[in-house]
């Protein structure tokens, strides 16, 4: 029997992220936003763990998920030479709970609505 060897194709990290909601018909983010920490990074998406998942009584998850209305507005600050923060546009995709470093946390998978290439090439330097 042939063995399958997964190699996952994202980056670890833990980079600092605020995330909002955004409306779609206007571009306006609403108020208020949560922090939380990216701790996986790929060409699609990312996986992001928050411990406040509710804003101005939206939940960023159900919010985003197959909605017209809203998308997920990601401000990821990174440590390059260029630009201290991407703004970035996502959908959510899958939710869980847990633990991270002691804390109850949401991890939210989110799906890029715009190529992040440029980003992914500087997390792997």
């Amino acid at each position: 029997m042939a063995s399958f060897i997964f190699k996952s194709l994202g980056i670890k990290t833990e980079l600092t992220a605020s995330v909002s909601l955004q409306d779609v018909d206007t571009g306006e983010i609403l108020p208020d936003s949560s922090t939380g920490t990216v701790v996986d990074f790929s060409r699609g998406g990312m996986c992001i763990i928050l411990t406040r998942i509710m804003l101005n009584n939206k939940h960023l998850f159900f919010s985003t998920l197959d909605s017209d209305r809203h998308n997920l507005h990601i401000c990821l600050e990174t440590q390059d030479n260029l630009q201290d923060k991407h703004e970035i546009a996502a959908r959510s995709i899958w939710m869980n709970s847990g633990e991270y470093k002691g804390n109850h946390v949401f991890r939210i998978g989110a799906k890029f609505l715009q190529n992040q290439q440029d980003l992914l090439t500087l997390l792997r330097k």
